[in-house]
């Protein structure tokens, strides 16, 4: 996953959170643990960490009206903020206006949403 730290992050991390997000079990427990994993041991966690969630945002944001992207992407960030090994190395202060804006833009048009799958993934963050 040296790919994170290249100019082409977002790109690679819109096709990783389909996995991440998958309702898949098997699928979404292998490449979350190979995520985590990556991102504990970079020498930078907390960066990383900072940078992903931002590119997270931006997904979210690009692709409210598309629960195929937006589903899998709030499973994501649910992963990534309710994991305890990368909780750790979050730094809430600079990274408090990205994780703020993660959690409005799941709740947007809350009162018009059908997907039930959009509506539990936005309760879970």
């Amino acid at each position: 996953m040296p790919l994170l730290q290249t100019p082409y992050r977002t790109a690679v991390l819109s096709g990783l959170l389909h996995s991440v997000g998958s309702q898949v079990a098997s699928v979404a427990s292998v490449a979350f643990d190979a995520l985590k994993a990556y991102l504990v041991a970079a020498s930078d966690t907390g960066v990383l960490l900072e940078k992903v969630l931002g590119d997270l945002r931006v997904i979210l944001s690009a692709n409210l009206n598309n629960s195929r992207i937006f589903c899998p992407a709030i499973t994501t960030a649910v992963r990534l903020l309710a994991d305890d090994d990368l909780a750790k190395n979050i730094n809430y202060t600079a990274s408090s206006q990205t994780i703020v804006a993660i959690i409005m833009t799941s709740c947007r048009g809350v009162k018009q949403l059908k997907s039930i799958e959009r509506i539990s993934g936005s309760l879970k963050l």
